[in-house]
């Protein structure tokens, strides 16, 4: 699956792995490693959402994003082009949002 960033910070972040431990930290650096790694191997949605790093839909002001876990707490967020559901898992290329801890009612974005 192709990807881009959603922003230059983003890209500024995941592209530089000292700035990138810095900001999050060795082991979390490592996950979001992964991850993308994860991503770019899988050719569509359909085969994403099988498993890697538990992805999950979200919703409310997220609910055209997927994330995937890194940690107990923070979530890499992947947003979706517009599609319809017939489409999704069609989807062949994402946009890399950032990190968010966003558990009980927190937004609180790490990287975005």
């Amino acid at each position: 699956m192709d990807f881009e960033y959603g922003s230059s910070k983003v890209e500024y972040y995941f592209s530089n792995l000292d700035k990138l431990i810095q900001k999050c930290g060795k082991d979390i650096a490592k996950m979001i490693l992964q991850r993308l790694l994860e991503i770019r191997a899988y050719p569509s949605m359909r085969d994403l959402m099988s498993g890697i790093g538990k992805p999950h839909r979200l919703r409310a002001n997220l609910s055209n994003c997927i994330a995937f876990h890194l940690d107990k707490r923070f979530r890499l967020i992947v947003e979706l082009p517009q599609h319809n559901e017939n489409e999704f898992f069609n989807i062949k290329k994402v946009v890399i949002k950032g990190v968010s801890d966003y558990h009980d009612g927190k937004d609180k974005w790490v990287i975005s």
